[in-house]
Protein backbone atom coordinates (compact mmCIF):
# COMPACT_ATOMS: atom_id res chain seq x y z
CA UNK A 1 0.00 0.00 0.00
CA UNK A 2 1.68 3.12 -1.13
CA UNK A 3 -0.10 5.54 2.08
CA UNK A 4 0.46 4.60 5.44
CA UNK A 5 -1.37 5.66 8.64
CA UNK A 6 1.76 7.59 9.72
CA UNK A 7 1.95 9.83 6.43
CA UNK A 8 -1.38 11.06 6.85
CA UNK A 9 -1.47 12.54 10.29
CA UNK A 10 -1.30 16.40 10.45
CA UNK A 11 -2.27 16.05 6.43
CA UNK A 12 -6.01 15.33 7.81
CA UNK A 13 -8.32 15.93 11.13
CA UNK A 14 -8.06 13.79 14.36
CA UNK A 15 -10.96 12.08 14.09
CA UNK A 16 -10.11 11.08 10.26
CA UNK A 17 -6.66 9.68 11.16
CA UNK A 18 -8.27 8.01 13.77
CA UNK A 19 -10.30 6.26 11.24
CA UNK A 20 -7.68 5.67 8.61
CA UNK A 21 -5.91 3.87 11.51
CA UNK A 22 -9.05 1.22 11.82
CA UNK A 23 -8.82 1.15 7.90
CA UNK A 24 -4.84 -0.28 8.68
CA UNK A 25 -5.72 -2.60 11.57
CA UNK A 26 -8.94 -3.54 9.18
CA UNK A 27 -7.12 -4.18 5.91
CA UNK A 28 -3.76 -6.00 7.88
CA UNK A 29 -6.73 -8.08 9.31
CA UNK A 30 -7.36 -10.06 6.15
CA UNK A 31 -10.94 -9.77 6.60
CA UNK A 32 -12.62 -7.23 5.22
CA UNK A 33 -16.44 -7.39 4.61
CA UNK A 34 -18.85 -5.18 3.55
CA UNK A 35 -21.16 -3.63 6.04
CA UNK A 36 -24.36 -4.86 6.55
CA UNK A 37 -23.64 -7.94 3.98
CA UNK A 38 -26.89 -10.14 4.75
CA UNK A 39 -26.38 -14.03 5.88
CA UNK A 40 -27.03 -15.25 2.40
CA UNK A 41 -24.62 -13.24 0.82
CA UNK A 42 -22.15 -14.35 3.58
CA UNK A 43 -23.15 -18.14 2.84
CA UNK A 44 -23.11 -17.73 -0.74
CA UNK A 45 -18.95 -16.42 -0.40
CA UNK A 46 -18.54 -19.37 2.39
CA UNK A 47 -19.83 -21.93 -0.35
CA UNK A 48 -17.78 -20.78 -2.83
CA UNK A 49 -14.31 -21.18 -1.44
CA UNK A 50 -14.94 -24.27 -1.57
CA UNK A 51 -13.18 -25.91 -4.45
CA UNK A 52 -15.20 -28.60 -5.03
CA UNK A 53 -18.71 -26.85 -4.81
CA UNK A 54 -20.76 -27.66 -7.46
CA UNK A 55 -24.01 -25.80 -8.95
CA UNK A 56 -26.22 -27.47 -7.63
CA UNK A 57 -25.54 -26.86 -3.56
CA UNK A 58 -24.75 -23.16 -4.39
CA UNK A 59 -28.93 -23.45 -5.84
CA UNK A 60 -29.37 -24.84 -2.62
CA UNK A 61 -27.59 -22.04 -0.70
CA UNK A 62 -29.20 -19.15 -3.48
CA UNK A 63 -32.61 -20.71 -2.96
CA UNK A 64 -32.85 -20.06 0.42
CA UNK A 65 -33.56 -16.43 -0.52
CA UNK A 66 -36.10 -16.04 -2.78
CA UNK A 67 -34.92 -11.75 -2.85
CA UNK A 68 -31.78 -13.02 -4.24
CA UNK A 69 -32.45 -16.23 -6.27
CA UNK A 70 -34.47 -14.36 -8.42
CA UNK A 71 -32.15 -11.62 -8.80
CA UNK A 72 -29.79 -14.41 -10.23
CA UNK A 73 -32.56 -16.25 -12.52
CA UNK A 74 -32.80 -12.27 -13.95
CA UNK A 75 -29.16 -11.62 -14.52
CA UNK A 76 -28.46 -14.99 -16.53
CA UNK A 77 -31.35 -14.45 -19.09
CA UNK A 78 -29.98 -10.72 -19.37
CA UNK A 79 -28.52 -9.90 -22.50
CA UNK A 80 -25.37 -8.67 -20.68
CA UNK A 81 -25.00 -12.17 -19.48
CA UNK A 82 -26.92 -14.09 -22.23
CA UNK A 83 -26.84 -12.54 -25.38
CA UNK A 84 -27.51 -15.61 -27.55
CA UNK A 85 -30.89 -15.50 -25.36
CA UNK A 86 -30.78 -19.20 -24.17
CA UNK A 87 -34.10 -20.48 -22.00
CA UNK A 88 -32.76 -20.38 -18.44
CA UNK A 89 -34.36 -23.46 -16.83
CA UNK A 90 -34.13 -23.43 -13.15
CA UNK A 91 -31.59 -21.61 -10.48
CA UNK A 92 -28.76 -24.23 -10.57
CA UNK A 93 -28.94 -23.87 -14.78
CA UNK A 94 -28.80 -20.69 -14.49
CA UNK A 95 -25.70 -20.80 -11.60
CA UNK A 96 -23.89 -22.96 -14.57
CA UNK A 97 -24.48 -20.37 -17.47
CA UNK A 98 -23.71 -17.39 -15.51
CA UNK A 99 -20.41 -18.96 -14.09
CA UNK A 100 -19.14 -18.79 -9.94
CA UNK A 101 -17.23 -15.26 -10.26
CA UNK A 102 -20.56 -13.76 -12.20
CA UNK A 103 -22.19 -15.32 -9.38
CA UNK A 104 -19.72 -14.17 -6.84
CA UNK A 105 -20.36 -10.68 -8.29
CA UNK A 106 -24.14 -10.92 -8.41
CA UNK A 107 -24.26 -11.77 -4.46
CA UNK A 108 -22.09 -9.10 -3.58
CA UNK A 109 -24.34 -6.88 -5.74
CA UNK A 110 -27.39 -7.64 -3.78
CA UNK A 111 -24.85 -6.59 -0.29
CA UNK A 112 -24.26 -3.10 -2.19
CA UNK A 113 -28.01 -3.00 -2.69
CA UNK A 114 -28.90 -3.75 0.89
CA UNK A 115 -26.10 -1.15 1.75
CA UNK A 116 -27.43 1.45 -0.06
CA UNK A 117 -30.98 0.95 1.56
CA UNK A 118 -29.30 0.30 5.36
CA UNK A 119 -31.07 3.40 7.29
CA UNK A 120 -27.73 3.94 9.89
CA UNK A 121 -26.70 5.35 6.04
CA UNK A 122 -29.59 7.69 4.61
CA UNK A 123 -27.34 10.14 4.74
CA UNK A 124 -24.64 9.26 2.32
CA UNK A 125 -27.12 6.77 0.54
CA UNK A 126 -27.00 9.46 -2.66
CA UNK A 127 -22.93 8.86 -2.62
CA UNK A 128 -23.10 5.25 -2.23
CA UNK A 129 -25.55 5.06 -5.01
CA UNK A 130 -23.15 7.48 -7.44
CA UNK A 131 -20.59 4.84 -6.28
CA UNK A 132 -22.73 2.19 -7.99
CA UNK A 133 -23.64 4.04 -10.90
CA UNK A 134 -20.26 4.55 -11.72
CA UNK A 135 -19.07 1.35 -11.46
CA UNK A 136 -21.66 0.34 -13.79
CA UNK A 137 -20.32 2.68 -16.11
CA UNK A 138 -16.60 1.15 -15.38
CA UNK A 139 -17.94 -2.29 -16.23
CA UNK A 140 -19.73 -1.34 -19.56
CA UNK A 141 -16.92 0.42 -20.50
CA UNK A 142 -14.02 -2.46 -19.55
CA UNK A 143 -16.64 -5.09 -21.34
CA UNK A 144 -16.39 -2.88 -24.65
CA UNK A 145 -12.68 -2.31 -24.60
CA UNK A 146 -12.23 -5.77 -24.11
CA UNK A 147 -13.49 -7.39 -26.57
CA UNK A 148 -11.25 -5.04 -28.84
CA UNK A 149 -8.45 -7.75 -28.02
CA UNK A 150 -8.99 -11.48 -28.53
CA UNK A 151 -6.12 -12.27 -25.79
CA UNK A 152 -8.33 -10.31 -22.90
CA UNK A 153 -11.39 -12.00 -21.18
CA UNK A 154 -14.40 -9.01 -22.03
CA UNK A 155 -16.27 -10.62 -18.68
CA UNK A 156 -13.93 -10.65 -16.07
CA UNK A 157 -12.89 -7.10 -18.03
CA UNK A 158 -16.39 -6.41 -16.95
CA UNK A 159 -16.16 -8.08 -13.49
CA UNK A 160 -12.85 -5.71 -12.71
CA UNK A 161 -15.41 -2.71 -13.54
CA UNK A 162 -18.17 -3.98 -11.93
CA UNK A 163 -16.04 -4.29 -8.48
CA UNK A 164 -13.66 -1.16 -9.01
CA UNK A 165 -15.75 0.78 -6.79
CA UNK A 166 -15.82 -1.65 -3.99
CA UNK A 167 -13.11 -0.05 -1.82
CA UNK A 168 -14.99 3.49 -1.68
CA UNK A 169 -18.39 1.62 -1.16
CA UNK A 170 -16.51 0.20 2.05
CA UNK A 171 -15.22 3.29 3.12
CA UNK A 172 -18.88 5.21 2.64
CA UNK A 173 -20.45 2.07 4.53
CA UNK A 174 -18.19 3.13 7.60
CA UNK A 175 -19.96 6.37 7.59
CA UNK A 176 -21.18 6.01 11.12
CA UNK A 177 -18.80 4.85 12.63
CA UNK A 178 -16.70 8.56 12.77
CA UNK A 179 -19.67 11.51 11.47
CA UNK A 180 -16.45 14.03 11.98
CA UNK A 181 -14.88 12.85 8.88
CA UNK A 182 -18.17 12.47 6.50
CA UNK A 183 -18.77 16.19 7.65
CA UNK A 184 -14.98 17.53 5.88
CA UNK A 185 -15.46 16.70 2.20
CA UNK A 186 -11.74 17.43 1.59
CA UNK A 187 -10.65 14.75 4.38
CA UNK A 188 -13.39 12.38 3.29
CA UNK A 189 -11.94 12.81 -0.23
CA UNK A 190 -8.50 12.01 0.55
CA UNK A 191 -9.30 9.22 2.26
CA UNK A 192 -11.36 7.80 -0.02
CA UNK A 193 -8.75 8.51 -3.01
CA UNK A 194 -5.49 7.35 -0.93
CA UNK A 195 -7.46 3.40 0.47
CA UNK A 196 -10.04 2.60 -1.52
CA UNK A 197 -7.86 0.47 -4.29
CA UNK A 198 -6.10 -1.51 -1.66
CA UNK A 199 -9.27 -2.28 0.52
CA UNK A 200 -11.07 -2.94 -2.47
CA UNK A 201 -8.50 -5.22 -3.52
CA UNK A 202 -8.40 -6.82 0.19
CA UNK A 203 -12.15 -7.65 -0.24
CA UNK A 204 -12.03 -9.31 -3.70
CA UNK A 205 -9.19 -11.54 -2.42
CA UNK A 206 -11.30 -12.27 0.80
CA UNK A 207 -13.83 -13.26 -1.58
CA UNK A 208 -12.15 -15.21 -4.01
CA UNK A 209 -12.17 -13.31 -6.84
CA UNK A 210 -9.58 -13.90 -9.65
CA UNK A 211 -6.14 -12.67 -8.98
CA UNK A 212 -5.97 -10.92 -12.27
CA UNK A 213 -9.14 -8.84 -11.25
CA UNK A 214 -7.86 -8.10 -7.38
CA UNK A 215 -5.00 -6.40 -8.72
CA UNK A 216 -6.56 -5.08 -11.51
CA UNK A 217 -8.89 -3.02 -8.53
CA UNK A 218 -5.40 -3.00 -6.87
CA UNK A 219 -3.78 -0.67 -9.51
CA UNK A 220 -6.35 1.45 -11.09
CA UNK A 221 -4.62 4.21 -9.87
CA UNK A 222 -1.95 3.86 -11.16
CA UNK A 223 -1.52 5.65 -14.75
CA UNK A 224 2.14 5.38 -14.98
CA UNK A 225 2.19 1.72 -14.79
CA UNK A 226 5.21 0.51 -16.77
CA UNK A 227 4.92 -2.83 -17.96
CA UNK A 228 6.43 -5.30 -20.34
CA UNK A 229 4.61 -8.25 -22.55
CA UNK A 230 0.75 -8.60 -23.53
CA UNK A 231 -1.73 -5.39 -22.27
CA UNK A 232 -3.94 -7.25 -19.80
CA UNK A 233 -7.25 -6.49 -17.13
CA UNK A 234 -5.30 -3.72 -15.18
CA UNK A 235 -4.61 -1.61 -18.27
CA UNK A 236 -8.23 -2.26 -19.23
CA UNK A 237 -9.54 -1.01 -16.04
CA UNK A 238 -6.94 1.88 -15.76
CA UNK A 239 -8.37 3.24 -19.00
CA UNK A 240 -11.94 2.34 -18.21
CA UNK A 241 -11.93 4.51 -15.05
CA UNK A 242 -10.85 7.67 -17.25
CA UNK A 243 -13.15 6.71 -20.28
CA UNK A 244 -16.18 6.27 -18.00
CA UNK A 245 -15.29 9.49 -15.79
CA UNK A 246 -15.26 11.99 -18.70
CA UNK A 247 -17.88 9.93 -20.73
CA UNK A 248 -19.38 13.22 -22.87
CA UNK A 249 -16.58 15.58 -22.58
CA UNK A 250 -14.12 14.22 -25.18
CA UNK A 251 -11.66 17.22 -24.95
CA UNK A 252 -10.94 16.52 -21.05
CA UNK A 253 -11.20 13.05 -21.78
CA UNK A 254 -8.21 13.91 -24.32
CA UNK A 255 -7.00 15.68 -21.59
CA UNK A 256 -6.69 13.06 -18.93
CA UNK A 257 -5.50 10.81 -20.72
CA UNK A 258 -2.69 12.05 -22.17
CA UNK A 259 0.91 10.24 -21.04
CA UNK A 260 -1.33 7.28 -19.68
CA UNK A 261 1.13 4.23 -20.46
CA UNK A 262 -1.79 1.76 -20.41
CA UNK A 263 -3.83 3.61 -23.25
CA UNK A 264 -0.76 2.84 -25.97
CA UNK A 265 -0.66 -0.09 -24.68
CA UNK A 266 -4.19 -0.99 -25.80
CA UNK A 267 -3.49 0.44 -28.63
CA UNK A 268 -6.24 3.14 -28.37
CA UNK A 269 -6.65 6.35 -29.51
CA UNK A 270 -9.22 9.44 -29.44
CA UNK A 271 -11.82 8.44 -31.96
CA UNK A 272 -12.08 4.47 -30.82
CA UNK A 273 -12.39 5.95 -27.45
CA UNK A 274 -15.25 7.69 -28.90
CA UNK A 275 -16.29 4.49 -30.10
CA UNK A 276 -15.83 2.19 -27.23
CA UNK A 277 -17.50 4.95 -25.13
CA UNK A 278 -20.77 4.33 -27.65
CA UNK A 279 -20.42 0.87 -27.18
CA UNK A 280 -20.76 0.73 -23.80
CA UNK A 281 -23.44 3.77 -23.39
CA UNK A 282 -26.04 1.74 -25.21
CA UNK A 283 -25.24 -1.11 -22.62
CA UNK A 284 -25.09 0.28 -19.60
CA UNK A 285 -28.88 0.13 -18.91
CA UNK A 286 -28.84 -3.33 -19.59
CA UNK A 287 -26.66 -4.40 -16.96
CA UNK A 288 -28.42 -2.06 -14.71
CA UNK A 289 -31.46 -3.76 -15.27
CA UNK A 290 -30.01 -7.23 -14.98
CA UNK A 291 -28.28 -6.04 -11.33
CA UNK A 292 -31.44 -4.34 -10.17
CA UNK A 293 -29.62 -1.11 -9.58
Amino acid sequence: MTVTAQQDEGQIGGAAFAFVQRLAGELSSGKLELPSSPEIVMRVRDALRDPNVTAARLARVVGSEPALAARIMHLAASFAMNPEGRKVADLRHAITMMGFNNLRSAAMAFAIAQLRDAARLKHVRERLTEVWMQSLMVASVCQATARRHASLNADEAMLAGLMHGVGKLYILGRADTCPELFDDAASLGQVLRDWHASIGKAILEAWGFPEAVAEAVGQQDDIERAVFGHVDLTDVLIVSVIMASYAGYPADLEFNLHGVRSLSRLGLDGPTCAAVLKDAESEVQSLRIALGA
